[in-house]
C-alpha cells in the first residue's frame, strides 16, 4: 500500500518547477546577452558612420569657406569691413538657407579674440543667434577650441552650452 505524504508532493512540484524554470531562465539570459551585444555593435557602427560623415562634411565646408575667402581676398577689398567681413557675410547668407543638418546637427563658426572664443555663426534649426564668448581655457566649447588650435578630425566633448556632443 502506497502512502501519501504532502512532503513528497511539494518536493515533486519544486523539482518540476526547476526542471522547466532553469532551462527557460538560461535561454532567456543567453538571448538577452546576444541581443545586447547586437545592439551595442549596431550602435558602434552607426556612431562611426556618423563620425565619418561629419568629418567629410566639415572638410567640405572648410574647403568651400577657403574658396570664398580666397575669392574675397582678390575681389572684395572694397567691401565694408574688408575681405574677412565679406567672407563671413557670404557664409552667413549661405547658412540661412541651409537645412541639411538634421534634427540635432549644428554648424558653428568662431574665432579667437584675445583669450576668448567668439562665435561668429551658430546654425541650428534656423537659429542664427550667437552664444556668449567662451574663455579659451574653459572646459566648454572643446570641439571649437581644438579646431581653432589647428586640430582636425572628430571628438566627443562639451560644446559651448556644456552639452556632450560628437563634433568634427
Amino acid at each position: 500500500m502506497a502512502m501519501f505524504s504532502p512532503r513528497n508532493t511539494q518536493k515533486a512540484a519544486i523539482t518540476g518547477f526547476h526542471r522547466i524554470f532553469i532551462p527557460v531562465l538560461t535561454l532567456a539570459s543567453v538571448a538577452l546577452a546576444i541581443a545586447g551585444a547586437a545592439i551595442w555593435v549596431l550602435y558602434e557602427t552607426a556612431f562611426e558612420e556618423k563620425r565619418n560623415d561629419m568629418i567629410h562634411t566639415a572638410q567640405s565646408q572648410a574647403r568651400l569657406m577657403e574658396a570664398i575667402a580666397n575669392f574675397d581676398q582678390l575681389y572684395s577689398s572694397n567691401y565694408p569691413g574688408g575681405t574677412e567681413a565679406a567672407t563671413i557675410s557670404q557664409i552667413k547668407d549661405a547658412h540661412e538657407a541651409y537645412k541639411g543638418l538634421g534634427e540635432t546637427g549644428e554648424f558653428t563658426l568662431a574665432r579667437v579674440e584675445g583669450d576668448r572664443i567668439v562665435f561668429i555663426l551658430l546654425h541650428r534649426h534656423l537659429d542664427l543667434d550667437q552664444p556668449k564668448p567662451v574663455d579659451i581655457d574653459s572646459k566648454l566649447a572643446e570641439p571649437m577650441r581644438h579646431a581653432l588650435h589647428g586640430h582636425s578630425g572628430s571628438l566627443v566633448g562639451l560644446d559651448y552650452r556644456g552639452v556632450a556632443v560628437l563634433a568634427a
